[in-house]
């Protein structure tokens, strides 16, 4: 198996272990252009989540939030993140044996 496969497969599999940590050092550490491409690739989507994280922090600090109320905005986002999280998820493993495969 051709080691710039591997470290790109790895890579997208870092979501388990070590996400954006990993892609970054492989960007870094790789003179591969396809490995690179790979790694940044999935840095970025790894990364996606994180969009929600301001909105929540502004959402929890806004409301002024009583015990008889729902906080619609917070738990909104909440589902959001996760869903996207899922979806990224997802992604990452689809793209990390495809890169096996191929």
């Amino acid at each position: 198996m051709e080691d710039g496969k591997l470290l790109s497969s790895l890579s997208y599999f870092s979501i388990f272990f070590a996400p954006v940590l990993l892609p970054f050092i492989v960007l870094l550490v790789s003179n591969d252009q396809v490995v690179k491409k790979h790694a940044k690739s999935s840095m970025l989507s790894q990364l996606i989540p994180l969009i929600f994280l301001p909105f929540l922090i502004f959402s929890i600090f806004s409301s002024v939030m009583t015990y008889d109320e729902i906080p619609v905005l917070f738990l909104s986002l909440i589902v959001l993140h996760v869903i996207t999280s899922f979806i990224v998820l997802i992604w990452n493993v689809v793209r990390g044996v495809k890169v096996l495969a191929n």
